[in-house]
């Protein structure tokens, strides 16, 4: 069992560290939209992006084949396993999704509160 914090969300967007992935920050601004993909029996939270490429840069070989796959496959390269996280799948889907749309006001009405 890993004892280090899987995701952190905050108002510059999701900061990525869950085991197999950790692209780091993904940022509100970068996210599109945020849905679900199957993969093979479990069911992920796809983050949907507009500039999917950044996250190819400076990682390494193993993690960016995983990526790249999920790039081709789901058409994003941000999918996160919530089995991995100690945190039920439903209430980070809409907690992300409500994130990401409180998100969206502040950037149209021109900063953070």
């Amino acid at each position: 069992m890993h004892n280090k914090i899987g995701l952190i969300i905050n108002d510059k967007g999701i900061y990525d560290n869950v085991v197999g992935s950790e692209l780091g920050l993904i940022e509100w601004n970068n996210i599109s939209g945020i849905s679900t993909a199957e993969v093979d029996t479990n069911v992920c939270i796809l983050i949907e992006v507009r500039n999917p490429y950044i996250y190819f840069e400076n990682i390494k070989p193993t993690k960016k084949r995983i990526i790249e796959n999920n790039f081709n496959v789901y058409g994003s390269p941000v999918l996160l396993n919530v089995k991995t996280l100690d945190y039920d799948f439903r209430k980070l889907q809409e907690l992300l999704k409500s994130e990401l749309n409180n998100n969206k006001y502040r950037n149209k009405i021109g900063g953070s509160f």
